[in-house]
């Protein structure tokens, strides 16, 4: 990164002589599972460059663990550098996509906000866009004992204390949160995006506002050229059966995510 701070990344590389363009998550979560690794593979094999990152101070990544504050438009730019290392690569056509869930789709709204020239597209599920509205208190209610377990990513878990108390220490919306509001900032997303959104998670708000705020304020190429598709689902659960809760939904209800995602980056 700008500052010389190394963050882990796992790449998979299609089969052939390349180049061809890479597809970016950005995570805290465990990237090296079987699970995962299969997905991505799999992925990959469409013909693209797969990137897996882990967010600066979490897994293997060096640095200081800060939550979303790095990836942002403050003074570290994380999504920004890692995209335009990928366009550089001899491997890579130049154009980057970036995809993911939850905790990636924070990292891509982001990431947005900074305008990496190689960034072209983005796919985003179950959408946040304040860390303070679909994080600290959702619904209105202070709920930060969500986040007092993430010093189990944290290469330093002490790292993840010192965040949480900077949280306590801002109750109410203010400067400090405003600082990671990715909705006061929707006129600098450029990008198309496909956003895919669950009835049922508690992040459902940001889906729709996300793709609002980025159809109709954001930045030329931004506007009109956003999709919103919402599904009855839980959070990160879009393909995981069609009952939810006592709700029995037709077996179409689940969804081919790896099938669509791939014809939008198409």
């Amino acid at each position: 990164m700008r500052d010389g701070v190394r963050l882990s990344v796992y790449l998979y590389i299609p089969k052939g002589d390349g180049p061809w363009p890479a597809l970016l998550e950005q995570r805290y979560a465990n990237a090296r599972s079987l699970r995962v690794r299969n997905e991505f593979a799999k992925l990959a094999s469409h013909g693209y460059v797969v990137a897996l990152q882990n967010f600066r101070g979490s897994q293997l990544s060096e640095g200081t663990w800060v939550g979303y504050r790095a990836l942002g438009w403050g003074k570290l730019k994380d999504g920004y550098d890692t995209v335009e290392w990928l366009a550089k690569q001899k491997w890579c056509t130049g154009k980057i996509g970036t995809f993911g869930s939850s905790q990636a789709v924070y990292a891509q709204n982001f990431l947005a906000v900074t305008q990496p020239p190689s960034l072209t597209a983005q796919y985003m599920i179950d959408t946040g866009l304040s860390l303070f509205q679909e994080g600290y208190r959702i619904g209105g209610a202070t709920r930060p004992n969500r986040f007092k377990g993430m010093g189990a990513v944290c290469r330093v878990p002490e790292h993840n204390d010192l965040l949480m108390q900077q949280w306590y220490a801002h109750p109410h919306y203010d400067r400090y949160w405003k600082q990671e509001d990715c909705a006061r900032h929707f006129d600098k997303m450029n990008v198309p995006c496909m956003t895919i959104g669950s009835w049922y998670d508690f992040m459902c708000q940001g889906s729709v506002e996300s793709y609002i705020g980025r159809q109709h304020r954001g930045g030329p190429q931004s506007q009109g050229n956003q999709k919103l598709l919402v599904g009855p689902w839980l959070h990160g659960r879009f393909n995981k059966g069609s009952k939810v809760g006592e709700l029995q939904y037709p077996e179409n209800a689940e969804f081919d995510l790896l099938g669509h995602m791939v014809r939008w980056f198409d």
